[in-house]
């Protein structure tokens, strides 16, 4: 394939249930009408070496590399954050998905394999948190999709089956890449709020649709990079926007994506968010809460026969 062609270009055809083909229906697992997928992003970088992107809210002011201050604010993500996040999964029987980047395993694998032991899900995030996909060529992205691939598989004895890149960015190179190499559905995609099929060559990727604008992430909910906002705050933010959902998923079913970062919501001010978003999420009957692997198999044997020869809407 020739390698001067623009990849930020959209070439590929879908297949999905129109807008208004969902109304009245219960689509999700278990016949909910609002699927609540929480996730984190536990992120590492290659230190010592001036990559593409610095940690977020972690500005420099003049020093060459990446500071020890910024380094250390990441790992309080391992020493501490993750674990108190596990407690509050455990206390609500929780299983969510981690988006991994390899250099994460590399440098902190036991406190993965031990989330991974519980029952989470390990995706592919990037072999660096310091390279978005689309700031590499082809041959960039393709080993970056290689070695995520196999220091993920290192910790669980199981192949990942979804990809989300860091700042949930792709390219052309992206998607075929990652389809050509085992993954089954991604996560980077944002033109929907349901997901649906991306037919890539001979391949189908099922795209769980990530949301940027309104991005309900603690980046920006509770950083400068957004709006900080107190607890009370960020939890009346957070129980507000997830009521907001609920409402129109009486008439349309939909996804409500909640992400984290293991340096931010794994502080005691910052993990009242994720509290307030299960417990409001579990009391209502008809909401799901599961991984986005869980519901990207669902979709998949659920609609994924219903595709029409050819490609094309799925009309039920």
């Amino acid at each position: 394939m020739p390698e001067d062609r623009d990849p930020s270009g959209f070439m590929y055809p879908s297949s999905r249930i129109p807008y208004k083909n969902r109304e009245g229906k219960s689509l999700l697992p278990g016949g909910a009408r609002l699927a609540c997928l929480i996730y984190i992003a536990p992120e590492q970088w290659q230190w010592g070496i001036n990559e593409k992107m610095d940690v977020p809210a972690m500005w420099r002011h003049g020093e060459e590399y990446q500071s020890w201050s910024t380094r250390t604010a990441i790992q309080y993500g391992f020493n501490v954050g993750l674990h108190r996040m596990q407690d509050v999964f455990k206390k609500h029987d929780v299983k969510i998905t981690l988006w991994t980047n390899g250099t994460v395993v590399e440098q902190n694998f036991d406190v993965i394999k031990g989330l991974a032991d519980y029952g989470h899900e390990l995706g592919g995030h990037s072999y660096s948190e310091g390279h978005p996909m689309p700031t590499g060529d082809r041959a960039f992205q393709e080993d970056s999709v290689k070695r995520s691939l196999d220091l993920l598989t290192s910790v669980t004895g199981r192949r990942p089956l979804g990809w989300l890149g860091p700042g949930a960015k792709a390219d052309q190179n992206t998607i075929e890449l990652t389809a050509e190499y085992g993954f089954t559905y991604n996560g980077d995609l944002q033109d929907d709020e349901l997901p649906y099929f991306l037919h890539v060559g001979d391949k189908t990727l099922t795209v769980i649709p990530y949301r940027f604008v309104g991005n309900f992430n603690d980046l920006l909910l509770t950083t400068t990079l957004g709006a900080p906002r107190s607890v009370g705050e960020l939890t009346s933010y957070v129980v507000e926007g997830f009521d907001a959902y609920h409402d129109a998923a009486q008439t349309h079913p939909l996804i409500f994506n909640y992400g984290m970062h293991t340096l931010i919501s794994g502080r005691p001010d910052n993990i009242k968010g994720l509290e307030a978003l299960i417990e409001r999420a579990r009391s209502y009957d008809d909401v799901w809460i599961g991984t986005y692997g869980e519901l990207a198999e669902f979709w998949q044997k659920e609609y994924g026969s219903l595709i029409p020869e050819g490609g094309g809407d799925i009309i039920l």
